[in-house]
């Protein structure tokens, strides 16, 4: 699998702490380091395959999404987020690459009234913390699989902030009473079997934070299941 990052070398050196994918399948990588947003606008609108992105800056999924979605008209995006006013997102959907049906969100639980205005304004599709504590996590699963799979490709943004700061200490933003590893994985092994995955991301790190390297550990984790 082809995989492009930008300032992610603490996570690329974890990669191969993983010897076989948890369905017993060896992960290949054919890394790509990137340099800038225009090396990833430029790369991903190369690519034909299913591929990876990973990256500190979440906004880079605006660039990456952009090329992604000139290759693939109709594509939607699952984000997961614990915030809902990504700039990034809202400026795809401003600009019309990306259509505001075509967005579910998962793991939301850090709102402002702004944030929560556009939600309501736009119908965005939301799965809060709060919806996933309540109806669990797999039956979330299931919903967001019946709406991704009428896209003809999907978008899936793992921002790590999505999972609660004691598995990730290392996010670049934390928010208490989020997904745990084992739900997250969960999710991606699902979505994993909808046929019509197209790309994934993995953002939202920092190194400066990241001191005993679990962040960097679990980031790797999520990219080999990815695989």
């Amino acid at each position: 699998m082809k995989l492009f990052a930008l300032n992610s070398g603490k996570i690329l050196k974890h990669l191969k702490d993983f010897s076989l994918t948890e369905a017993g399948v060896l992960p290949l990588f054919d890394i790509k380091e990137l340099k800038s947003n225009a090396d990833i606008e430029r790369e991903i609108g190369e690519q034909k395959n299913y591929c990876c992105l990973l990256s500190e800056d979440s906004e880079v999924a605006y660039f990456a999404f952009k090329a992604f979605a000139r290759n693939n008209p109709g594509s939607g995006m699952i984000v997961f987020s614990a915030q809902p006013d990504e700039g990034w997102l809202k400026r795809l959907i401003d600009e019309k690459i990306l259509d505001k049906n075509n967005l579910i969100l998962v793991g939301t639980r850090s709102f402002t009234k702004e944030s929560r205005k556009f939600m309501v304004e736009n119908n965005i599709k939301n799965f809060s913390m709060r919806e996933i504590s309540f109806e669990q996590h797999w039956e979330v699963t299931d919903g967001i699989m019946s709406v991704a799979r009428q896209w003809s490709k999907a978008y899936i943004s793992i921002n790590l902030g999505v999972l609660d700061p004691a598995f990730v200490p290392g996010a670049s933003s934390v928010e208490p009473g989020g997904l745990s590893t084992r739900e997250l994985l969960y999710m991606i092994h699902r979505l994993k079997m909808l046929r019509n995955i197209g790309m994934a991301e993995v953002t939202g790190y920092s190194q400066e934070k990241d001191d005993n390297e679990l962040t960097s550990k679990v980031a790797a984790k999520i990219l080999v299941e990815l695989s």
